[in-house]
Parts: structure tokens; C-alpha cells; sequence
């Protein structure tokens, strides 16, 4: 072989080399942008299961707040029937046992006309019309109106209950109006 020869062998190794140098390099490079990449998607993956995460336990605890509420309109509700039905049952009993009658409001055993009781017993209907009391029969039907009337208000404001406390509103108890205007009363 030639000097020329040799020279251009040495020249085509040393290209060769820095061409294998630069190639291994530009592929050690692009290995640590892939771990680079790899690194950032990895963070970003972590990042959305974290979001995911906290989204869950944020609709749990509303869920379990909600639950608490209906929970809690419920026994309110369910308190406000057995009060009622004790009262009744008590009231009822009352009136049995002759230690409470019934009354009228509005009617005036003085006046005349269309509010006035008669002052003479009238047959059946009224018992005593002195005193503007009504017989047991008719008491004990007007205590079970009222109870039913009682009993379908704390229904309903249950269910408003219910539905406040599934929309989230704040449940405000307002006190029900007496459905009858009477209630018992001593004879």
C-alpha cells in the first residue's frame, strides 16, 4: 500500500469513528430524551390519578353529607307522625274517660242566628248546647280529622324535607298551623 493509500485509510477510520462517535451520541441523546419524555408522562399520569382521586373523595363526601341529611329529614319527619299519633291516641282517651270534650269555635251560646248554638237540646247532634260541647261520637270523629290532618302535614313536610336535603337547600322547620282550629278543652 501507498502513503496516499495509507493516508486515506486513516483519513476513512477517523471519519468512521467520529461518525460512530456522533451516531452513539445522537442516540444517547435521544435515549435521554425518551427518559425525559418517559419521566414527564409518568408526572403527568401521577397528576390525573391524584386529580381523579381527589374528585372521587370530594362526590363521596357530598354523597355521605346528602345521605346525612335525608337521614335526618327523615327522623324529624318520623318524629313529628308519632307525636302527632300520641297525641291523638291521648286526646281520644280524654275524651272517652269524660275528662275533655270538645267545642265549637266560633259558636255563641248568647247569640242569635246562623252562629248561635240552640239553648234546647235538639235531638241528636248536640249533647249539651249550653255549652257548646259535642257528643263523644262526634269529638272522637273530629280528633281522627284532625290526626289524619295532622298526620298528612308531617308527611308533606317530610317529603319537603327529603327534597331539600337531596338538593342541598337548608331544611328551615317552620312551625306547622293548628289544622283545627279547635282543640279539646275541659268540660
Amino acid at each position: 500500500m501507498t502513503g496516499k493509500s495509507w493516508a486515506a485509510l486513516a483519513a476513512a477510520l477517523v471519519l468512521a469513528g467520529a461518525t460512530g462517535l456522533a451516531y452513539r451520541q445522537g442516540a444517547s441523546s435521544r435515549d435521554g430524551e425518551v427518559a425525559q419524555l418517559n419521566a414527564v408522562r409518568a408526572n403527568l399520569e401521577q397528576a390525573y390519578a391524584n386529580l381523579a382521586l381527589d374528585a372521587q373523595k370530594r362526590i363521596n363526601a357530598e354523597q355521605t353529607a346528602r345521605q346525612q341529611r335525608v337521614a335526618a329529614a327523615d327522623q324529624r319527619a318520623t318524629q313529628e307522625v308519632e307525636d302527632a299519633k300520641r297525641r291523638y291516641e291521648t286526646d281520644l282517651a280524654a275524651v272517652r274517660g269524660g275528662t275533655v270534650g270538645v267545642r265549637l269555635n266560633g259558636a255563641d251560646c248568647t247569640a242569635t242566628g246562623s252562629n248561635a248554638v240552640p239553648t234546647a237540646p235538639a235531638g241528636a247532634g248536640v249533647a249539651d248546647a249550653a255549652s257548646g260541647g259535642l257528643p263523644e261520637s262526634v269529638a272522637q270523629d273530629v280528633l281522627g280529622l284532625r290526626a289524619a290532618i295532622e298526620h298528612d302535614a308531617a308527611q308533606i313536610a317530610g317529603l319537603q324535607g327529603y327534597i331539600r336535603a337531596i338538593t342541598g337547600e337548608p331544611v328551615t322547620r317552620q312551625p306547622a298551623p293548628d289544622p283545627v282550629a279547635s282543640a279539646p278543652a275541659a268540660q
